[in-house]
């Protein structure tokens, strides 16, 4: 019998994850940017495949055991990213059957072939109410054959998740994330409620108007088209994008490029992704803001929250040790993109825009409702998977989902859809808790810089004071630093409110 080699150190560890972090962001770069055709991802996960099994996590669960204070803090770090791999290596051969079913899906459209994967955005520039429901109807079918795939992937990340924590799935998730994910739960219930009234009536205007659509016959298919101010496009043009972040990052007397240790790679080319997205290859001296040029409001708030989260990448302290330097926690990054993407939904930065001011109220009023929407749907999904996982009957479970997002978004997705808009991990938790962060962030600095604190430098260098401690920052300590406490919406929410005032 072959003898299974004694599991390596912390430090060691560490390296070897540092070393697969950047060998895969430097490929996945490459590859999505269209400057490989082929991708040697597949190589990278078989040299580090050691790093996604129990020894590697029991190694650093044990060492976490011991230490107490940073250290703790450092290894905990790295133990949630060794669960991720090892979650991901346990279903990834489900999720390529899942991905290779989806690729090969096709809609029957009047006559004509649709692929799968451009049905979103097929429902988004679709003006046909008709055509649309019958993309969604294909839709529906496509979604009940990925079903069993998900339900098994769904099983076998419980099943590993009772291995590795004896209270299951939801307990396992809480604890990594470092809060009680139920207490969150009944805070983002707080938030339906508050902002319900303001919701419902915005919606409704805009259903009618829009639509000629009654609020109670709004289905999902509608929403893309709803919600997509497509005819706000122009106003925001593909060649002034980078000008826009830079405009942002000037004013707040930051150096775009974080003293060349941002690149920014705007080339149109044709095997590029179109979405925008932050390549952190080595925090923090090389970070790659990648982007295929678009217009459009939603494509540029997405390269915007994506150059905030580069920013803060390239300022973290580069002394840091890996765990601090490169496993930043989730929310926190994502309160710095935020940050930056929703200066968007500004009224002054919105006014400041002279190609703006005569469609000025419409384009707020459809960015409002948009918003809201958002945030009232992740919150209603996050609280509809505290229920999925609540317990192995997933299958019971496809009405629920429905009737929760009928219940506080007013509109009837169908119960087949239940899987496939849903997230196993609880990264709509992550989410919300940024969204929270963000809010309380942009508080602080209209109070300690004013209502024009995107135009101080002073505003610039408390970004960069809170950027340098990297994952040395947790969530709650953010929460600290900027006066807020966990379970709280109300930040939240009062921006909500004001959106449309």
């Amino acid at each position: 019998m072959k003898r299974r080699s004694a599991p390596l150190a912390t430090e060691e560890l560490g390296k070897r994850c540092e070393a697969y972090l950047e060998a895969l962001n430097r490929e996945e770069y490459l590859f999505a940017s269209g400057l490989k055709k082929e991708t040697d991802l597949p190589d990278i996960e078989a040299q580090y495949a050691d790093l996604a099994s129990p020894e590697s996590v029991m190694a650093v669960r044990k060492a976490l055991e011991k230490a107490t204070g940073e250290p703790a803090l450092r290894l905990l770090n790295l133990l949630n990213f060794l669960i991720d791999l090892l979650m991901e290596a346990h279903v990834a051969p489900i999720q390529n059957r899942f991905y290779a079913l989806q690729g090969k899906a096709n809609l029957k459209i009047q006559k004509k072939s649709l692929p799968f994967r451009k049905s979103q955005a097929a429902l988004a520039s679709e003006s046909d109410r008709l055509v649309r429901l019958l993309i969604g109807s294909e839709q529906h079918r496509v979604f009940a054959r990925l079903n069993p795939l998900l339900l098994e992937g769904l099983r076998t990340t419980h099943d590993l998740s009772s291995k590795l924590n004896k209270g299951g799935h939801v307990a396992l998730c809480g604890r990594r994330l470092g809060v009680d994910l139920k207490g969150l739960g009944e805070a983002a219930g707080k938030l339906l409620s508050q902002t319900r009234e303001i919701y419902v009536e915005s919606m409704e205007r805009a259903a009618r108007q829009r639509l000629g659509l009654a609020l109670d016959d709004l289905r999902r298919e509608d929403m893309a088209f709803l919600l997509g101010g497509a005819e706000f496009d122009p106003l925001f043009s593909a060649s002034s994008m980078a000008a826009s972040a830079e405009g942002i990052q000037r004013g707040l007397g930051l150096d775009p490029t974080a003293g060349g240790r941002i690149a920014y790679d705007l080339e149109d080319r044709e095997a590029k992704s179109h979405r925008s997205c932050t390549y952190p290859i080595r925090v923090p001296e090389e970070i790659v803001v990648a982007l295929r040029p678009k217009a459009g409001h939603s494509a540029l708030r997405q390269f915007l929250q994506q150059v905030g989260e580069g920013m803060h990448r390239a300022h973290t302290d580069a002394s840091l040790p890996f765990e601090f330097r490169t496993l930043a926690v989730p929310s926190v990054i994502q309160a710095s993109g935020h940050l930056f993407g929703r200066v968007l939904l500004d009224r002054d930065y919105l006014a400041s825009q002279p190609s703006l001011s005569s469609s000025l109220d419409a384009l707020r009023q459809s960015l409002a409702l948009k918003e809201i929407y958002f945030i009232r749907l992740l919150a209603t999904q996050f609280r509809y998977e505290l229920i999925l996982h609540s317990d192995d009957s997933f299958e019971r479970k496809d009405v629920i989902f429905s009737d929760m997002i009928q219940e506080h978004c007013c509109v009837r997705f169908a119960p087949e859809a239940y899987l496939f808009f849903t997230d196993f991990h609880f990264h709509s938790a992550v989410y919300l808790r940024g969204m929270i962060l963000e809010s309380l962030l942009r508080k602080r600095l209209k109070e300690r810089f004013g209502e024009k604190w995107r135009m101080k430098k002073e505003a610039g260098g408390f970004l960069r004071d809170i950027w340098k401690g990297g994952g040395r920052i947790s969530h709650s300590d953010a929460l600290e630093r900027l006066g807020g406490r966990e379970y709280d919406f109300t930040p939240l929410i009062e921006d909500l409110k004001t959106l449309f005032d």
